[in-house]
């Protein structure tokens, strides 16, 4: 008797001296795989060999759903800090009540230093939080949070009036600290497999 089930988990089963064969050459095919790949059950005179070829799709799905929301969630973490930053060392006016005019008012009159030090903390959010999602996730939840993250900076300069060199430069920096989140995790995902 043959039973095969495939998905994630494959169950093959033989009766007689046809399991012995079968299961040595299945035995040979996976002897590289962990032990915890693998698993025997002599029940008799039937044999059976349940090989786990890989993470279920729904563990999969959930790992890379976790990845992006954590990943999303150091983001809002560090951007909030980066802003808290820019509060204290350039605050609004005491009037400010957050009108759109005003803000662009506000950030108009930001002082150069104050934005050279915004520049390299958004790339830093950008590897912690790409890393974070690379992390629980893998390439997938990376790549997500990493769009979504260029798309964010790229919104915030084209909607207020930063000086030209800042908004070039966040663009720049944020996208290349991306490319290099993704490119690292991954080659370092290649070096321990």
């Amino acid at each position: 008797m043959i039973i095969l089930i495939t998905a994630h988990v494959s169950i093959l089963q033989w009766e007689g001296e046809a399991a012995a064969l079968s299961l040595d050459a299945i035995s040979r095919q996976w002897d590289d795989a962990p032990a915890r790949l693998k698993t025997f059950v002599n029940d008799g005179p039937c044999r059976t060999f349940i090989v786990v070829l890989g993470e279920p799709a729904l563990v999969t799905a959930f790992r890379v759903v976790a990845g992006f929301a954590a990943g999303i969630v150091v983001a809002l973490a560090m951007f909030i800090a980066v802003e808290l930053f820019s509060a204290v060392a350039y605050p609004t006016p005491t009037d400010f009540d957050g009108s759109m005019e005003q803000m662009c008012e506000h950030v108009a009159h930001y002082p150069n230093w104050v934005l050279a030090v915004v520049v390299p903390l958004w790339g830093f959010t950008a590897l912690l939080s790409i890393g974070t999602a690379r992390r629980i996730g893998g390439r997938i939840a990376a790549s997500l949070v990493g769009v979504l993250l260029i798309a964010g900076v790229i919104g915030n300069v084209s909607l207020l009036p930063y000086p030209l060199w800042f908004k070039i430069t966040c663009v720049i920096i944020v996208s290349i600290a991306v490319v290099l989140a993704v490119r690292t995790l991954a080659r370092q995902r290649a070096i321990n497999a």
